[in-house]
């Protein structure tokens, strides 16, 4: 996503992982993670994953229920996903299918065909 010009916004976990694997992130914390300042600055790293949401500072979130955390965590983030009607991914799988097809859309434009069209 990063190689596609998008920001990703990760907790501490998965910043530190796609930081080892070379890939820029910006952290946000956990929800159920305490913010020590308590201000309403925009800075991200006071901003939890819901905050980021609720900001509209995303438009797809990818949220696997695995790994430490709690499970009130996900179901916050997949939540806010929801009522803001932004698409939430869940699966490894669903991610690679989603990544396969922005890049498709990047390299060719989108066509209306008619299904009688891909059956002849």
């Amino acid at each position: 996503m990063s190689q596609l010009g998008f920001t990703i916004y990760a907790t501490s976990g998965t910043h530190s992982f796609l930081a080892d694997n070379g890939i820029p992130s910006v952290v946000v914390r956990k929800h159920s993670e305490s913010d020590a300042s308590s201000g309403s600055s925009a800075d991200t790293n006071k901003l939890s994953a819901v905050d980021v949401i609720n900001q509209g500072l995303v438009n797809l979130v990818i949220n696997t229920p695995m790994g430490s955390g709690t499970r009130q965590d996900g179901w916050l983030i997949r939540t806010a996903a929801v009522q803001r009607s932004i698409a939430c991914i869940t699966t490894i799988p669903g991610f690679k299918a989603a990544v396969a097809g922005i890049q498709a859309l990047r390299e060719d434009s989108l066509s209306v065909r008619s299904l009688q069209s891909w059956l002849s």
